[in-house]
């Protein structure tokens, strides 16, 4: 799921309030003119699965996001368009126990999904997610007067809301319509309510355009969006499907067998992968990260990978991290060699190698094409490449513990990955290099040049650049 959130640079200051309106051509649902069927239709539309199709007008902005929300009584799918341009796409199921969940590709091209939490606690799905004229099910005739002052027009009736239905309808319909502008004044007095909605049926009582008006405020103004929506009756929702093969079965198959051989030749847990970064032809740092997971029996040394990324910290100066093995497995570990000292980085422990090593066959060859002789994962075109799916992919290209990733924090655009390119190619070996390339802000993209080599010769002490480090732990 891509989300893209607006910023307000100010707000809209203007006064609240509403008051009753009466209308020319007021009707009344209990006349006789105004058949059961009103109610009847309304409520079975609202049963059923339906569309709205919405366009939110943002004022302050200058900007309108067009939104296509499919509802049913067990999930959403919701898309908003700014400027013709797909940038969201979410789906939302409902859990057998009530929960809202995440439809989501996962790596290896299947449907997942994932609870969806506030806090500590789990969302409902019904009271966030759910259709939000849930309401309407249950209204008989007498009681949509009591919600509405109604409006007969010629081929329709207008439903102008009153209190009793902002105070029925406001909560699910503000958690429904999703808040693409995050920015808030102050927190602390911030509030959401709506009014001027308008929900127009049919002669029939089928429900066909909605109007209201969403007002965020807090105790220093206030901004107002405009919602539009029409209503469509439809048979099915297009849920989350994996992804259709762009490769031949010939082209998938080969790529399949060369991952699945390169993967092989890593389970060992002995090899060397290298990495250059550049800022678009600027040159960033370059570093190999050096692994021996298993130890070797003629070295004192333990299990062990090695970065030789040059890291400096203000109290130890040049420090080496790595992933070392010990009784309670595998550990994240640095030493600094300069200041005598050494100690875990974190928690976290690793029961297997299995765990710690680079899983490049774990991405899906139907994500793939084939360009130029090499397979190319256009990601930016894929509307699922969510922080979880990138931060997959960063997991299967180089274990639990590379700089970058951890550390340096080099694939990051303001707290999350924006993706735009994976690039496979694989050499006379069958060694298997690439690229990874990421939008990180500001129309500025990095290019992570990767390549594995030394797949079961690698030694760590004849590797000059992390000498200082081999020797430390030589004689802890």
């Amino acid at each position: 799921m891509k989300k893209l959130h607006l910023l307000a640079v100010a707000p809209l200051l203007f006064g609240a309030g509403s008051a009753a309106i009466s209308y020319a051509n007021s009707a009344d649902f209990t006349d006789t003119e105004l058949s059961s069927a009103v109610t009847t239709n309304t409520s079975f539309f609202f049963k059923n699965n339906y569309q709205i199709t919405s366009e939110l007008e943002l004022p302050y902005l200058g900007a309108t996001i067009s939104l296509v929300d499919e509802v049913g009584l067990t999930n959403r799918v919701s898309r908003a368009y700014i400027y013709n341009q797909l940038f969201s796409e979410v789906s939302i199921v409902k859990t057998s126990t009530g929960y809202a969940a995440q439809e989501y590709i996962s790596l290896q091209n299947t449907v997942e999904n994932r609870l969806i939490q506030n806090g500590e606690s789990y969302v409902n799905y019904d009271s966030v997610y759910g259709n939000p004229f849930k309401s309407f099910s249950t209204l008989s005739n007498s009681q949509i007067n009591k919600y509405f002052e109604i409006e007969k027009c010629e081929d329709s009736y207008v439903l102008h809301a009153n209190d009793l239905a902002y105070g029925a309808l406001t909560k699910s319909i503000t958690n429904f319509y999703d808040d693409f502008n995050v920015y808030v004044w102050d927190p602390t007095s911030y509030n959401v309510y709506i009014e001027d909605l308008k929900l127009t049926l049919l002669l029939d009582g089928t429900p066909s355009n909605l109007e209201f008006t969403r007002i965020k405020k807090d105790r220093f103004g206030a901004a107002k969006e405009y919602i539009t929506a029409d209503f469509t009756s439809i048979t099915e929702i297009n849920t989350v499907k994996p992804v259709e093969p762009k490769l031949s079965e010939e082209q998938a198959a080969t790529l399949k067998s060369k991952l699945d051989s390169m993967q092989e030749g890593l389970s060992e847990g002995n090899f060397t992968q290298t990495h250059s970064f550049k800022l678009g032809t600027t040159p960033v740092i370059e570093y190999s990260n050096h692994f021996a997971l298993q130890g070797n029996p003629n070295s004192r040394l333990p299990g062990l990978m090695i970065s030789d990324c040059e890291l400096y910290e203000a109290s130890y100066g040049l420090t080496y991290v790595m992933l070392i093995l010990s009784s309670e497995g595998y550990m994240p570990y640095a030493v600094s060699p300069d200041a005598d000292f050494s100690g875990t980085m974190s928690d976290e422990k690793f029961a297997t190698l299995d765990e710690c090593i680079p899983h490049v066959n774990a991405i899906s060859t139907d994500f793939f094409s084939y360009k130029n002789g090499k397979y190319v994962f256009d990601i930016s075109s894929f509307q699922y490449a969510d922080v979880y799916f990138c931060a997959g992919i960063l997991t299967a290209l180089n274990g639990v513990l590379d700089p970058a990733t951890s550390i340096l924090g080099l694939y990051l655009n303001n707290y999350s990955y924006l993706f735009q390119e994976l690039v496979f190619e694989f050499d006379s070996s069958n060694n298997l290099f690439g690229s990874l390339t990421v939008d990180v802000g500001q129309s500025e993209l990095v290019v992570n040049n990767f390549s594995f080599s030394n797949v079961g010769t690698t030694v760590l002490e004849n590797v000059e650049k992390i000498a200082p480090a081999v020797n430390y732990i030589l004689n802890m």
